[in-house]
């Protein structure tokens, strides 16, 4: 222990100094990794340049921006790190002035200077600098933030704004933004012109002012409807300073800002477009009613020339060609021939007016494709042999029947080979139907090839326009008004299908149809047996008619089918003969004097009349059909109309006649009688059967002249004298008819009269071809 050292005072007070130095050092140590710390962390960049320009502090924030890192940067010239180089110089300059002089341009300021970095980006950022004065020696922090990006944000939202006043005051529409309270917060030029007001005036109005009272209330509805991302619409007017009331279309939306929440309207007068809309529908209703208007005109024309027709081409009808010498026969023919192509027309116009008024409804009916080409023969095969052209029809279908319009199918088919019949001089026309599909439906094809004219290319690209034909030269060969094809194709258009057309001059034309059908399953073919189209039919018809030449069709088709008929002349009189006599049927022509046909249906209808009512008249068109059948028409026939087709209308309601009865039953004269009353001796009878017929044709006339005992005496004297030549039916009429005028009763005598007068007419038609005509012994 003696031993032992102890330390000195001097060593003391050393160890409290070295002690004091290790707790500075270490403070200095700590501020320094504190200031480096913050610096590391700094967002913004951190840059210290000595006064030779050289780097000595780069912090993680600039190595970030600029692309160096920090022991490249330090030690390098700060001017060609990230000053652009034509500013170089000019920073060169400003450092030496300020360690010269002092002065300073952008020192302890905040400013924006563009700067580059590694990559040669040029980037703009805001430099702030700080003198620090170190050593002796003269130091500069600058902090730097990249400013690029938000200046680039800053200058689009600056160009967006340009952008959005200029729309706002350029707009062509009237814009009005209103906060919460409607109070008018901004307008633009439009919205003043619209309001004739300034826009000093109308800031600060409440919107509600521009508004008529009586729409207020849509106007409210309307700012409800709005919402942040629903944009409403609606039509209100808008009223300016003078009170004039303006029709506008307005869009609003709702915005919601910083300053609270905002409505933007954009405001359009449609008074221009609510005045050409007025145009529009005033020329549409012109147009329609022109339209109608020629609608109207071709039913009219169609009427009025259809009833001439139909006494010529009914008339033309009944002549039997083997009564007649070959020259008749061939005049007939050209009479029938040009009458048919006058009706052709006609019914083109008609049906150009329905199709333009949309009143083509498509009716599908059962057919047989075999049919079809069977009907193509009958039709055309006598044109075709006149011509000397083969006519050719093969039918290429699975076995039954199909469903679709036949009876446009039918007309198109008519019009494609009557029209290569007519164009083609030598050669054939060939006639094909095909079937693609399966068991329930397909697509069936009508081919009609031809070895004609030929159509060129330039023709065939109007070929289906309405009034256009391939030869409109004035010299043409060939007749037609250029409706038939473009009535084909819009007709085939209805039906779905389309029309295809290959053709060159002087080689020929093939048409192609494809159109769709169905396959009607289980549906019996029907077809009617020459005896059954011709065998006569049993009843008795009443003809409405006022044309005398109709009516003489009309009669002449029913004698020919043996039915008994009574022919009136308007509709009142049909009206009253339908209710006091006994009728199997009436034919009923629309258009009559006093009281028409569809007024005399109407009628006889509401008085309980239940017998079948046929309409018989020129009235072609859809809706005058469809009239006719709401009115009580049972069944419509069109004039003309031909016999086929009458016998086929009233088989509907009447039955066939018995053979062996019409025999017996439908003679107007009692044989028997005949040879009892004249013992055999047909050579007198003649003489005063012939007798008795020149009787009739001036008593008879007179009928319809007198009454009272004038008409008691006429029908006496008839009653006898039909009595003697066999004519019981008609000498009990005479007697029925004596009865009236004794009684001087006019109920029923006008179709008493009737009946006797058809009567007669059968009386002397069969005395004219039994007895009349006997030969006598001498001649």
């Amino acid at each position: 222990m003696d031993n032992a050292k102890t330390p000195s005072d001097g060593d003391a007070n050393k160890g409290g100094v070295m002690s004091e130095q290790v707790t500075t050092l270490a403070a200095i140590e700590r501020d320094t990794a504190l200031r480096h710390a913050v610096i590391d962390a700094a967002l913004d960049c951190i840059i210290m340049m000595n006064q030779d320009g050289l780097v000595v502090e780069f912090n993680p924030a600039a190595e970030r921006v600029f692309g160096y890192e920090r022991e490249e940067a330090v030690g390098a010239r700060l001017s060609d790190l990230i000053i652009p180089e034509n500013l170089r110089s000019a920073h060169h300059d400003g450092l030496q002035r300020y360690l010269s002089t002092g002065e300073h341009a952008v020192l302890n300021k905040r400013v924006e200077v563009p700067a580059v970095n590694k990559a040669g980006d040029e980037l703009l950022v805001e430099l702030a600098i700080s003198p620090v004065e170190f050593g002796g020696r003269q130091f500069f922090s600058a902090y730097l933030r990249d400013i690029t990006e938000a200046r680039a944000a800053q200058e689009q939202l600056r160009s967006s704004e340009i952008r959005f006043q200029s729309l706002f005051e350029l707009s062509p529409d009237a814009i009005v933004v209103i906060n919460e309270s409607a109070v008018i917060v901004d307008v633009n030029s439009r919205a003043c012109e619209l309001a004739k007001m300034t826009k000093e005036t109308m800031l600060g109005r409440s919107a509600f002012d521009f508004i008529p009272e009586d729409q207020v209330a849509a106007a409210h509805q309307g700012v409800k409807l709005t919402g942040d991302k629903n944009t409403v619409q609606v039509q209100i007017a808008f009223k300016d300073s003078e009170g004039v009331r303006i029709p506008t279309e307005v869009v609003g939306r709702r915005t919601e800002t910083e300053a609270g929440t905002l409505y933007h309207g954009v405001i359009r007068d449609i008074s221009s477009r609510i005045a050409f809309e007025r145009q529009l529908r005033d020329a549409k209703e012109a147009a329609e009613q022109a339209s109608a208007s020629k609608s109207d005109f071709l039913a009219n024309m169609s009427h009025e020339m259809r009833t001439p027709l139909n006494g010529v081409i009914g008339s033309l009808s009944l002549i039997d060609p083997d009564r007649i010498d070959p020259e008749a026969r061939n005049l007939i023919q050209a009479a029938e021939h040009s009458a048919e192509t006058l009706l052709i027309l006609i019914d083109d116009l008609l049906d150009l007016s329905r199709i333009e008024a949309g009143e083509v409804d498509l009716e599908p009916t059962v057919f047989s494709p075999h049919r079809k080409a069977e009907m193509i023969s009958e039709l055309f095969s006598a044109m075709a042999a006149k011509k000397n052209i083969e006519l050719n029809t093969s039918v290429d279908v699975p076995e039954g029947q199909f469903r679709a319009d036949a009876g446009k199918i039918r007309q198109v088919l008519i019009n494609l080979v009557g029209n290569a019949l007519k164009f083609t001089s030598r050669g054939s026309v060939d006639v094909s139907i095909s079937y693609l599909g399966g068991e329930q439906s397909g697509t069936m094809q009508f081919e009609v090839r031809d070895t004609g004219i030929g159509i060129s290319k330039k023709d065939q690209a109007v070929l289906f326009d309405r009034f256009k034909q391939a030869d409109s030269s004035k010299s043409r060969s060939h007749g037609g008004a250029g409706l038939g094809l473009a009535i084909c194709k819009e007709l085939i258009d209805i039906m779905g299908g389309r029309i295809r057309l290959t053709s060159a001059p002087g080689v020929g034309s093939t048409f192609a149809v494809t159109l769709p059908v169905e396959r009607a399953v289980d549906v019996p073919t029907i077809e009617a047996s020459p005896a059954e189209t011709n065998a006569k039919l049993k009843g008795r018809v009443l003809i409405a008619e006022d044309s005398e030449t109709n009516a003489m069709v009309a009669k002449t088709m029913l004698e020919r089918l043996g039915l008994e008929y009574q022919h009136v002349t308007d509709g009142a009189a049909a009206v009253d003969t339908a209710l006091h006599s006994e009728f199997d049927v009436i034919l009923m022509d629309v258009s009559m004097p006093i009281l028409d046909g569809l007024e005399a249906t109407r009628i006889l209808r509401e008085r309980g009349y239940k017998g079948p009512i046929v309409a018989m008249t020129a009235h072609a068109l859809k809706e005058d059909r469809d009239s006719a059948l709401a009115i009580g028409v049972n069944s419509y026939l069109t004039k003309p109309v031909r016999p086929d087709a009458l016998r086929h209308e009233l088989a509907n309601w009447l039955t066939e006649a018995d053979a062996s009865a019409e025999a017996a039953g439908a003679t107007a004269i009692m044989r028997e009688e005949v040879e009892a009353l004249w013992s055999g001796d047909l050579e007198a009878f003649s003489g005063i059967a012939e007798m008795f017929v020149d009787e009739l044709d001036w008593r008879l006339p007179k009928l319809s002249e007198v009454d009272g005992r004038e008409l008691e005496h006429l029908a006496h004297a008839i009653k006898g004298a039909a009595a003697n030549v066999g004519a019981t039916r008609l000498s009990a009429l005479a007697f029925e008819l004596e009865q009236h005028a004794a009684q001087d009763t006019a109920a029923g005598r006008d179709e008493l009269i009737n009946r006797m007068k058809t009567e007669a007419d059968a009386v002397v038609r069969e005395l004219r071809h039994a007895y009349i005509k006997v030969p006598r012994d001498d001649d």
